[in-house]
């Protein structure tokens, strides 16, 4: 499908219903602000020219204390809606890239790194959250400012307002030129800012590596080259512009308002310009400055916003969604058959598991046995799915697996992998996953995991903060196992499910396993380079380089 211009930044925005409420209540209290303040600048411009011709001002004081308070209370209002929408834009991003995440197919994740999508969320995403939340909040505001205070400029004073609106086009288009600059450097340093992010992560994961090798040195040089050689002169030039955008700041600030009393006070015979108008005109030109010094920027941050957004689109397009399928599964798969010719990784001449072809059916237990490298995982990730080829077919119960879905396929094969997943939360939510098995069941599957330790009401309840937290590498593995076991998969493989084990408990987990699998007639596939389950194993392969021996 084509892609049209401004597609991510389409594709967030349109998911972002949720903020419409917060974002129409703070434009509507800033507009209620703006009004106030220009109120409060007419107030004081009639209360200074009667003084000046001394009149009283009594019964002036009291609305305009009033108009103060209500001021004051509005923007107090203004500014806690604001940022409370800033933060619900932030995580309303965050939450709607997770999710979109969690749709995508297992292909996504091997052309995109973990450090790269992560890169992603924090930087690209936040930036985009931002201006869709509240950026755009910020821009309604000051055009709204601009255009009110010009406005009442007019009412007092055409030709003064005429000639400060001249000086205030010369200085905004200038600063959109600044802003333009600033906003290219800012893009360029978000995509160096990822690649540093990139590295670091990456390097996080291997630090036992460069432990082993002692190549701290190394890796700190490559860091601090990234960062300095790379990235810094990007950030130097940015500051360089940012300095001079504050300096307009500062003339539109402190210099235009003073220039624009001279000049009213120039032509206040000829034009009938009174003292309290000029005090007026010098509120409401203070007044502009920030909408002049900042509408460029913020124009210039949509532009980064909507470019960054581009970034996003591989996260944001919708997942293709897999075409009807040709066959059903039935709703028990009492076999499991391998047809392999062979199988070579994409851009690699390389062959593996030539000539494979076994069946496996209910309460047998294949083990499947080779040296690293021989293709015992590629022969797991194709069964699983993992991995596809024409030329290497999987039926379960004769149904040819390329033409089921993934999820019908997992609907009936798990895999308890090396990797150990745990999130913070109770034993008991890391077993559930949102599923709610009994509490029987939750003790049938972490006694055959070799868990008892864990079985008692206290201990299913326990705390488990992420990846540690008083839970060893051998027990995350069997947690996971247990998790695995609740679901009662018709085939179960487990990839070295007893590596992190002592031999005794190896024994007795291989022990259990069978017999559960034996009461649930689940089919077991064990890669394993230990011999616990060899005794169990009513099949038999051995994976080599160049074949598969049965």
């Amino acid at each position: 499908m084509k892609r049209t211009d401004n597609e991510g930044f389409k594709l967030i925005k349109k998911n972002f219903k949720r903020l419409r409420p917060y974002q129409i209540a703070v434009y509507i209290l800033a507009l209620i602000t703006i009004i106030l303040s220009l109120a409060l600048v007419n107030m004081m411009q009639g209360i200074v020219d009667r003084l000046a011709i001394g009149h009283s001002v009594k019964d002036g004081l009291f609305p305009l204390l009033v108009t103060c308070i209500s001021y004051f209370a509005f923007v107090a209002v203004f500014q806690f809606l604001f940022r409370r929408t800033q933060m619900v834009g932030r995580n309303e991003i965050l939450v709607l890239l997770y999710n979109n995440l969690q749709k995508k197919e297992l292909s996504f994740f091997k052309k995109h790194n973990s450090g790269e999508i992560v890169s992603l969320i924090n930087n690209e995403g936040r930036e985009v959250g931002d201006w869709i939340s509240f950026g755009v909040l910020g821009l309604f505001n000051l055009f709204t400012v601009l255009i009110m205070n010009i406005g009442l400029m007019f009412y007092y004073n055409w030709i003064l307002a005429l000639i400060v609106c001249s000086m205030i086009l010369i200085v905004y288009f200038s600063t959109q030129s600044i802003a333009s600059s600033i906003s290219k450097l800012s893009a360029a340093s978000y995509e160096m800012t990822s690649k540093v992010n990139s590295f670091l992560l990456e390097t996080l994961k291997s630090e036992k590596l460069i432990h082993i090798l002692n190549k701290h040195k190394w890796f700190t040089s490559r860091f601090s080259s990234l960062v300095y050689e790379e990235r810094y002169p990007l950030d130097r030039k940015r500051a360089d512009y940012h300095a001079i955008y504050m300096t307009m700041f500062l003339f539109l600030s402190v210099l235009l308002p003073i220039i624009t009393v001279l000049i009213g006070a120039s032509i206040s015979k000829g034009n009938n310009i009174s003292v309290g108008e000029l005090l007026a005109f010098y509120a409401l030109t203070a007044h502009i400055q920030e909408p002049v010094q900042y509408i460029p920027d913020f124009l210039s941050q949509r532009k980064n916003a909507i470019k960054l957004a581009e970034h996003l689109l591989p996260i944001m397009e919708d997942v293709d969604i897999e075409q009807d399928t040709l066959s059903t599964l039935p709703p028990k798969v009492d076999s499991l058959s391998v047809d392999i010719a062979y199988f070579s990784y994409e851009k690699s001449e390389e062959k593996l598991l030539e000539n494979v072809k076994f069946c496996v059916k209910s309460d047998e237990l294949l083990l499947i046995k080779g040296n690293s490298g021989s293709g015992k995982t590629t022969l797991v990730d194709i069964i699983m799915g993992f991995e596809n080829s024409d030329l290497a077919q999987v039926f379960l119960k004769d149904v040819d697996c390329s033409k089921i879905a993934h999820r019908d396929r997992w609907n009936h094969i798990l895999l308890v992998g090396q990797e150990s997943l745990l999130i913070e939360g109770t034993l008991k939510e890391n077993l559930n996953l949102g599923d709610n098995f009994s509490d029987e069941l939750i003790g049938e599957a972490l006694y055959t995991a070799c868990l008892e330790e864990f079985m008692d009401t206290k201990k299913l309840n326990q705390i488990i903060k992420g990846q540690a937290d008083g839970v060893s590498g051998g027990q995350k593995q069997r947690i996971c196992l247990a998790r695995i076991l609740l679901r009662k998969p018709d085939i179960l493989i487990l990839d070295e499910p007893t590596s992190s084990l002592d031999s005794s408990t190896s024994e007795t987990l291989a022990q259990r396993v069978t017999d559960f699998a034996k009461k649930y007639s689940i089919i077991v596939l064990v890669v394993s380079h230990k011999s616990e389950f060899d005794k169990y194993a009513t099949r038999y392969i051995e994976v080599k380089a160049d074949n598969i021996c049965v």
